[in-house]
């Protein structure tokens, strides 16, 4: 390309239009100007460029971002058997699938940078989507660690395509080292195996790490030169980690830019060379407890999809961590997280969708310099619709903390009221950066307590898995006592009871009563426990009086004689063992019998014969 254009040919001045360079409606001539080394820094708005742009943005929407979305959306809403059997019929499973992605498509904050500020985050994300749906994949019936593998190169390929997809690293590499030591159902891992999944996941980053640096590595700007060029190395390293650029970069609602206002001044208080290791270090704190758990929740073999929803939020977790806490973050970091946590409108729908509110709001100081107020404005409105359309159509329980339904409806309030002051309101003088500053103290402090909620999430998920260990009869100190216990109530339990006890549990997809017997060889099993679990209860016994026949119809062949009664029934049709004769009933004698025979006969009917059948 050539670098020693003019850079005054290309500059945008007083707000106008930049001129049109020679041969630039040759197009292609044009798109070199667009990437040109030094005078595209000046700005560069040609009419083909703009095209080229909204037509390649629009195209890797679909092709990576989509897909990825909509993979994900099959994978946590499977399709039942109910879209096999009703070929034309619109099924629950598959309303509750379009919802979700029509939601996640439609996020306000991700079409306003990608599609009016001009990125390319899209990629990154769907690549990252990608990865979380192959790391998330494991045949029960095999040993095959293929799907973490190819999730760690579609990664790598994020990581290298936007930087900031280091947000999502200490998820990622939490979750598949968990992977690694996870065991089969039959046996457990050994040492063997385990640093054999490690060394697959290293050589498959390292080789495409190698692969996707390789140019800047071996190519010289001097063509005599040769071997490796580690100038070229370190100029992308720069670039990857601005320490030089400052702690944050505008008015970001994160910690950092909240602390930097009087009387704090944080960046007075922490020499500068001090702050990188301070954002570093406030960032470990913030991102520790969720590796630790994605880390857990990898180890352990999970229910179908949750491991899938456990990573989704984890990384959200992380990345919303690095937001608020890391060095050097820009307003459109917020993506990183909000990508992930789209996918789980379903799980948490309040929660996610204020979380999208929340971030496309603390985008606009940024959206303000870009002019796309209207934009801003249209575009929540269109998904609040979507939102609130969904939650109808699916009809949708929301399971959402009381807390999210207290604080979603003041902040609202308090960002509408932001809005207002800043309308009708202008600044004073000597506070030029009131509004953004605001922007960026109320951000900071609504993001940090959606972190928390985050972080609680991810905790009660992997509860919640531990809990269904432990109901399918796993070895456990505590499960299987509590098993044994719930079964001895339900024998005791009255009749009426039991069975809906039954039915409930095997509701909610396991039998108590199965489960909790398959842990009972683990204990020891007493005498008197076992005489105790085999006494009929009252209700039982009650039961087989009922069903006991009153006259024993198997032995009346001789209808001469008189039918006896049957067993069990002497005590309650006698008074005493040898009654006389003149208290006996009709029936009791074969009276009544010899009676209705004769009148069968009469009417034709040979009771020997239909006896004898």
């Amino acid at each position: 390309f050539d670098g020693n254009r003019p850079p005054d040919t290309c500059a945008v001045a007083d707000g106008e239009e930049c001129s049109e360079t020679p041969g630039s409606s040759d197009g292609l001539v044009e798109l070199k100007d667009l990437v040109a080394l030094n005078s595209s820094r000046w700005g560069f708005e040609g009419r083909a460029g703009k095209m080229y742009m909204r037509i390649t943005v629009l195209v890797l929407d679909i092709c990576v971002y989509m897909t990825a979305v909509w993979t994900i959306a099959k994978r946590l809403v499977p399709p039942t058997n109910d879209e096999a059997s009703m070929p034309g019929y619109f099924t629950t499973s598959q309303q509750q699938r379009t919802w979700l992605v029509l939601t996640a498509l439609c996020q306000p904050a991700i079409v306003l940078i990608d599609h009016g500020h001009f990125q390319y985050n899209t990629v990154s994300l769907g690549l990252a989507l990608w990865s979380f749906h192959y790391m998330t994949l494991e045949d029960s019936r095999t040993t095959s660690f293929y799907g973490p593998v190819i999730g760690s190169v579609l990664f790598s390929l994020a990581l290298n395509f936007k930087q900031m997809e280091l947000y999502h690293a200490p998820a990622v590499f939490a979750y598949l080292l968990g992977r690694c030591f996870r065991h089969g159902s039959e046996r457990r891992t050994t040492g063997v195996q385990t640093t054999i999944k490690f060394f697959s996941l290293g050589v498959a980053v390292m080789c495409t790490f190698a692969l996707l640096w390789a140019p800047f590595a071996l190519t010289h700007r001097d063509s005599a030169s040769s071997g490796a060029n580690i100038d070229g190395v370190l100029q992308v390293v720069r670039r990857v980690f601005p320490f030089n650029r400052g702690i944050f970069e505008g008015k970001v609602a994160n910690i950092w830019c909240a602390l930097s206002v009087k009387p704090f001044s944080i960046r007075n208080r922490i020499p500068q060379d001090m702050l990188p290791i301070a954002a570093l270090g406030l960032t470990l704190l913030f991102v520790l407890p969720i590796c630790g758990m994605l880390f857990r929740a990898g180890e352990r073999k999970q229910s179908v999809g949750d491991d899938l929803k456990i990573l989704l939020w984890g990384a959200s977790g992380t990345a919303l961590a690095f937001f608020l806490a890391s060095f050097q973050v820009h307003e459109k970091g917020i993506l990183i997280a909000l990508a992930p946590l789209s996918m789980l409108a379903l799980d948490a729908p309040r929660f996610v969708s204020f979380f999208s509110v929340v971030a496309t709001w603390s985008l606009w100081p940024l959206l303000v310099i870009d002019q796309l107020q209207s934009p801003y404005f249209c575009s929540i409105m269109i998904y609040t619709c979507i939102e609130s359309l969904m939650k109808v159509q699916i009809q949708s329980t929301d399971n959402d903390e009381c807390i999210i339904k207290f604080l979603a409806p003041v902040s609202v309030v308090v960002m509408i009221v932001l809005h207002l002051l800043e309308f009708l309101v202008d600044p004073p003088q000597s506070l030029p950066d009131l509004y953004p500053v605001l922007w960026s103290i109320v951000g900071c402090g609504l993001f940090s307590l959606l972190y928390l909620m985050i972080l609680a999430a991810v905790w009660a998920l992997l509860q919640q898995q531990d809990y269904h260990k432990i109901r399918k009869g796993g070895r456990n100190t505590v499960g299987v006592p509590a098993a044994l216990a719930l079964s001895l109530l339900l024998l005791s339990m009255p009749e009426p009871i039991a069975p809906l006890v039954v039915m409930m549990s095997r509701t909610n997809g396991s039998n108590l009563n199965a489960h909790a017997f398959e842990s009972v060889p683990d204990l020891e099993l007493t005498p008197s426990l076992l005489s105790r679990a085999a006494e009929p209860l009252p209700w039982e016994v009650a039961r087989a009086k009922e069903k006991t026949p009153v006259l024993d119809l198997s032995s009346a062949r001789d209808l001469s004689s008189t039918l006896s009664l049957a067993e069990g029934a002497a005590e309650e049709g006698r008074s005493d063992e040898n009654p006389s004769r003149e208290f006996l009933e009709p029936w009791m004698d074969g009276t009544l019998w010899k009676s209705t025979e004769l009148a069968l006969s009469s009417l034709g009917i040979d009771t020997r014969q239909a006896l004898d059948r």
